[in-house]
C-alpha cells in the first residue's frame, strides 16, 4: 500500500484504559510510574495519512460494572466493553489491542455480527499463552477458534511467540518488542552505594516472586528494602524489620523510589510474557542499575552487559549478585550506560514500539481485504 493512503487505526484497550479514562488519570498524576499520555504510546504512530483513534470507557454505573466484569470472567474475554466500543471499531481499517481480555472479544463480534468485511486485527497476547495450561478444554479450543481468525497475533516476548506458532500454526506470530518513553532519562552518574544498601523493587505483575525477594534480603542489616506493590501478601513481611512496603499511587511516588535506591531488583517467577519490563525500562529511565531474573525473554530487551541476570528461585544467588554490584561502582556504571545507549538503539521506546506496529500494519492492509 502507498505510505500516505489514509488508514484510521482503532486502539481498543481495556477498561479503564481507555482514552477519557487515561487522559484525565493522567492529567491528575493519578498513574503511577513513567506513563504516556495516552496508554502504551498507540498514538505516535499517527501521521502520513495515519490516524490513530483510542477506545473509551463508558460511564456503566455500579450495575453495569459488575454486569460486565462477571460475563468477563466467564467468557475469559471483556465481550460489552467491545460492544461499546463497536461502532468506532467497526468503522476502522484496522483494530490494534494489547491483551487478550480486548482481542477475543473483538473476535467474537465478529463472529457473531458475520459482515462479510470487517477491519484487519492485530491481537497482541500478553498472559494468555502462561495461562493456557490452567485453562478448561472448553476454553482452550474457544480462544484457539477465535484466534484463527486473527490477521495477525503478536507478543513483547519471543517465549510467547514461540508457544503461539505451536497453538497457532495457520496464523502468523510475530514479536513486537515494546518501548518506554526516553524523553525524561537521567544521566548515569558514578557515585557510591549507601552504607546499608538501598534495595527497591516494584511491580503487582502476577510472577511476582516475592517469597524469593525476601528470603534473599528480609532481615539481613545490610540492606534496607522497599517495596511498592499492590499485590504482595503482607503476611511475608511479617517480623521483616529491613522491609517496608510503601504506597505508589502517583508517578512522583514511583519516581521518588527510584531516586532514592541505589539498586533496583525485579524477582520474578518463570514465565512468557516479559514480565517486569516496565520497571526494567523505568530502572534505566531513572539511571539505577538492575539485579533480575533470568526469566521470560527480558534477555530480548536487554543483555548481560545492561543487567544482572540470576536464575528463578535462587535467593543465595540473588544476594550475592546485588553484593557484587554494590561493591563495584564502575560496572554499575557501565551497565546504566549501556542499558541507555541499547534503549535508544534498539528504538526500545514509545515511538518505536507505535511504529513497528505500523509497520506490520502496513503488510497487513497491502494483502486483500479481510473476508470472513
Amino acid at each position: 500500500m502507498n505510505s500516505e493512503e489514509a488508514v484510521n487505526v482503532f486502539v481498543l484497550l481495556g477498561h479503564d484504559f481507555g482514552a477519557n479514562t487515561w487522559q484525565r488519570k493522567h492529567a491528575l498524576d493519578l498513574i503511577p510510574g513513567l506513563n504516556d499520555r495516552l496508554a502504551y504510546g498507540y498514538y505516535r504512530a499517527a501521521g502520513g495519512g495515519w490516524s490513530v483513534e483510542y477506545s473509551e470507557d463508558s460511564d456503566e454505573g455500579r450495575f453495569g460494572r459488575v454486569g460486565r466484569l462477571a460475563l468477563r470472567k466467564l467468557l475469559g474475554f471483556d465481550l460489552i466493553h467491545v460492544w461499546h466500543n463497536r461502532r468506532r471499531l467497526l468503522a476502522s481499517d484496522i483494530v490494534w489491542t494489547h491483551t487478550e481480555l480486548e482481542h477475543l472479544g473483538v473476535l467474537a463480534l465478529f463472529g457473531l455480527l458475520r459482515q462479510r468485511h470487517r477491519p484487519k486485527l492485530i491481537a497482541n497476547c500478553v498472559w494468555l499463552f502462561d495461562r493456557w495450561p490452567h485453562l478448561s478444554r472448553i476454553r482452550r479450543s474457544l480462544y484457539q477458534q477465535l484466534l484463527k481468525r486473527a490477521d495477525l497475533v503478536t507478543t513483547l516476548s519471543p517465549e510467547n511467540r514461540k508457544v503461539a506458532r505451536q497453538l497457532l500454526p495457520s496464523v502468523r506470530c510475530e514479536c513486537v518488542l515494546v518501548g518506554a518513553m526516553p524523553q525524561k532519562m537521567a544521566s548515569p552518574r558514578k557515585r557510591t552505594v549507601h552504607q546499608t544498601v538501598r534495595i527497591a523493587s516494584l511491580g503487582s505483575d502476577m510472577h511476582r516472586d516475592w517469597e524469593t525477594f525476601l528470603a534473599a534480603f528480609g532481615n539481613v542489616p545490610r540492606y534496607e528494602v522497599r517495596i511498592a506493590s499492590s499485590k504482595i501478601n503482607r503476611r511475608l513481611i511479617a517480623g521483616l524489620n529491613n522491609v517496608q512496603v510503601i504506597p505508589a499511587q502517583t508517578a512522583d511516588d514511583v519516581m521518588s523510589l527510584y531516586e532514592w535506591a541505589d539498586l533496583v531488583v525485579v524477582p520474578l517467577k518463570p514465565n512468557l510474557h516479559a514480565s517486569g519490563i516496565t520497571v526494567v525500562f523505568e530502572a534505566t529511565v531513572s539511571a539505577v542499575p538492575l539485579i533480575c531474573t533470568d526469566t521470560g525473554g527480558l534477555r530480548a530487551y536487554f543483555s548481560d552487559a545492561e543487567v544482572a541476570y540470576v536464575p528463578p528461585y535462587a535467593p543465595l544467588t540473588m544476594r550475592a549478585a546485588v553484593e557484587e554490584l554494590s561493591k563495584d561502582d564502575e560496572r554499575r556504571f557501565s551497565m546504566i550506560v549501556n542499558a541507555q545507549r541499547r534503549m535508544i538503539s534498539a528504538d526500545l521506546t514509545a515511538q518505536g514500539y507505535a511504529m513497528r506496529n505500523r509497520r506490520l500494519s502496513e503488510e497487513l492492509l497491502s494483502n486483500s481485504e479481510t473476508v470472513l
